[in-house]
C-alpha cells in the first residue's frame, strides 16, 4: 500500500468518468484527444484541406482526357486523404 496514494474523498470520479461539474458552471467540451476546436479553426482547416486536394485534382484534369477516369482518380485521391488523416 506504500506505492498507492490515497485521494481525498469527494474529489475524484470513478475510473473512466469525468468528475462532476458543480451546478451553474460550464465546462469546456473535450474528448479523448483534448479540447475541441471552435468554428473558425475548423473552417480554416477545411479551406486548407480543400487547397491540398485541389492541386492534385487540377493536375489530374490537365493530364487525363477521359472524364470518367478523372472522376475516379480524384475520388480515390480524396478517399486516401480522408482515411490517411
Amino acid at each position: 500500500m506504500s506505492d498507492l496514494q490515497r485521494e481525498p474523498t469527494g474529489q475524484s470520479a470513478p475510473p473512466g468518468q469525468a468528475p462532476a461539474v458543480p451546478a451553474g458552471e460550464m465546462q469546456a467540451a473535450s474528448g479523448p484527444s483534448g479540447p475541441r476546436a471552435g468554428f473558425w479553426r475548423r473552417f480554416g482547416a477545411m479551406i486548407v484541406d480543400g487547397l491540398v486536394l485541389l492541386i492534385p485534382s487540377i493536375l489530374v484534369v490537365l493530364l487525363v482526357d477521359d472524364v470518367a477516369t478523372v472522376n475516379l482518380i480524384t475520388t480515390i485521391i480524396g478517399l486516401v486523404y480522408y482515411f490517411a488523416l
